[in-house]
């Protein structure tokens, strides 16, 4: 090879370098175009407004307006609200305790509006428009939102909360704590037999008193009756009551009296 010939080959490498780095970053910028374009802003009405930036992935509390971008969300707080408005005139009412989150197509200027949780009301609207509301999975115009069926849906989300937020009734059951005990009475029989060590005619009955909490803990836990003197039997018998955990039940903590025969 000629040094011609090295030297037109080193162009042509350099050449082709610069022209791959040129075409990365166009596409590079081309698929972030859409994330940096403005589509509208939002502006604080009442209470907390959040924006999640989707391309910093930060939540930030806006003071009075804020740019929204595509892909962002805007959360409304309890008793918050805060209106929507879009390059192309339309606007909408954020209610509060709401997320939304904007978007705008790739290959047209439709903007879609995504209802997560929560609820929005239609303000202004251009009937030209092709703004889109979507919840559920529906979509409908923004423009006729207001009088449509889709605006009386709950959000899927709210359903599950409001179900989450209903358990099943798990009313206070003595029996059921009772039950409980008898199920340790195992544990209790390990103190006897450990005292049984001691003094093999040891034997009688005892009654222990305590107090059960709604989320299953035992509180002032004691002996209230023993024919059984021996104090370090009684301590371990109040030990092994404390360490079980009863089922969790709606109310106020129950007291309860649980008498034990040992023989």
């Amino acid at each position: 090879m000629t040094r011609l010939q090295l030297r037109w080959g080193i162009i042509f490498f350099v050449f082709s370098l610069v022209l791959f780095s040129l075409l990365f970053f166009y596409k590079d910028k081309s698929s972030s175009t859409s994330n940096e374009k403005k589509l509208g802003y939002i502006q604080q009405q009442t209470g907390e407004v959040f924006v999640f930036d989707s391309n910093t992935l930060s939540k930030n509390k806006i003071a009075r307006q804020s740019p929204i971008f595509h892909m962002d969300r805007i959360e409304t707080a309890d008793f918050g609200s805060g209106e929507l408005v879009l390059n192309n005139t339309d606007s909408v009412l954020i209610l509060d305790s709401s997320t939304i989150q904007v978007e705008q197509a790739d290959s047209s200027d439709e903007i879609l509006v995504t209802i997560l949780k929560g609820d929005l009301q239609v303000k202004n609207f251009n009937a030209e428009n092709q703004t889109l509301i979507s919840k559920n999975g529906k979509r409908i115009f923004l423009k006729d939102y207001n009088e449509s069926l889709l605006k009386k849906e709950t959000t899927s989300n709210e359903e599950k909360n409001t179900q989450d937020q209903n358990p099943p009734d798990t009313s206070v059951n003595t029996e059921m704590l009772i039950d409980a005990l008898q199920r340790n009475k195992s544990a209790f029989y390990k103190c006897y037999t450990q005292l049984l060590q001691k003094n093999s005619e040891a034997k009688g009955l005892l009654e222990i008193s305590l107090t059960i909490t709604a989320n299953g803990k035992t509180k002032d836990t004691q002996i209230t009756t023993s024919e059984i003197k021996d104090q370090t039997f009684k301590d371990c018998v109040v030990e092994v009551t404390k360490r079980i955990q009863f089922p969790a039940f709606n109310g106020d903590s129950v007291s309860i009296l649980f008498p034990i025969q040992f023989e």
